[in-house]
Parts: structure tokens; C-alpha cells; sequence
């Protein structure tokens, strides 16, 4: 039997509205953390602040999302009771967000549609501890008066959903 293709397109509808897959169990035993860069490997600028041309004659610097990752990390953090540390090392993993697709729905931006991923790595010795991932993941924008108000939007709440649940150990900060 053959599906009509209203029934097909219904059908495919329905798969792209299902939320996102569940990311992985938050780590355990951890009470500080150090947050790299985020890496950019989707090919865009994603500046989310200071790219207009009058924004270096003021002075006022380039923000990325990328550098929003990392600061929105570090508040979340630093807000669950995690103690912060400027590098890895014994005891202190690294977490790092790595940007693989960007791909904004304009005009106006409704949602960005991102691969990211990112891991956990303990600071002595770069053995992964947690990792996660989204694919083709929709993260809803609406209502953002700019592309660059919707890329930082984006970024907040990519960070929220792979930060949901993590709590720091108890007297290990």
C-alpha cells in the first residue's frame, strides 16, 4: 500500500516536530571545572555583537557566539556551585563546545539549526568523561528583533539544555 502524499508529508512533519533526543546523565563526582574555547567548525563568522563597522571606531569588541558559549558555561557553572579554573589539570576536567552546523532560517531568524557537541576531558590526562551531541537540532529563536539577538538566544540555550541536571559534588569545590 502506497501513502498518499499529504499522508507522507504529515508523517514527516511529525518527525521534524519530535523534540530533540535526550543528551546524555549529567557527570557526577565533579566540583570544579575549566571551560576552552568553544570551537567553530560551521564554516560562519556568528557574531552575535561588534561586527559592525562603527563597533571597532568605539571600541566596543567582537562577541561571537562561540565566546558565548564559553561565558554562558561559565556563569551556569559558577551559579550550580562549581568552582571555575583558568586551565585543566589533576582533578579539574575541561569542558568544551564544539560548533559543527549554524544554519539560521531567515529572514526573519524562527530558528537556528545546529550540530554541536560537547565533552568533558579529565584535565591529567584527556580521557573523555562525558560527551554529548545535538544534530540538526532546531533551536527556537522567535522573537528576536536581529539575527544577532537570535545567534545569542541560540547560544543561552544551547548551553541550558547541555548544562540541565549538573550540580557540583558536594565539598569538592
Amino acid at each position: 500500500m502506497r501513502l498518499r502524499p499529504a499522508a507522507a508529508a504529515l508523517c514527516a512533519a511529525l518527525v521534524a516536530c519530535a523534540g530533540p533526543s535526550p543528551l546524555p546523565a549529567p557527570p557526577t563526582g565533579i566540583g570544579a571545572v575549566a571551560v576552552l574555547p568553544a570551537l567553530n567548525r560551521s564554516g560562519r563568522e556568528l557574531e552575535v555583537s561588534g561586527g559592525w563597522f562603527l563597533d571597532g571606531l568605539l571600541g566596543r569588541p567582537l562577541v561571537t557566539v562561540p565566546d558565548l558559549l564559553r561565558t554562558e558555561s561559565v556563569r551556569l557553572l559558577g551559579a550550580r556551585g562549581f568552582a571555575i579554573a583558568d586551565e585543566a589539570g589533576p582533578g579539574v576536567p575541561a569542558l568544551r563546545f564544539t560548533l559543527l552546523r549554524w544554519e539560521p532560517a531567515l529572514p526573519p531568524v524562527q530558528f537556528v539549526r545546529v550540530t554541536v557537541e560537547a565533552t568533558l576531558e579529565d584535565g591529567a590526562g584527556g580521557r573523555e568523561l562525558w560527551r554529548a551531541e545535538r544534530r540538526r537540532w532546531m533551536v527556537d529563536t522567535r522573537g528576536q528583533p536581529s539575527a544577532a539577538a537570535a545567534y545569542g538566544l541560540a547560544a543561552r540555550r544551547i548551553v541550558a539544555a547541555f548544562l540541565d541536571g549538573w550540580r557540583a559534588a558536594a565539598g569538592e569545590r
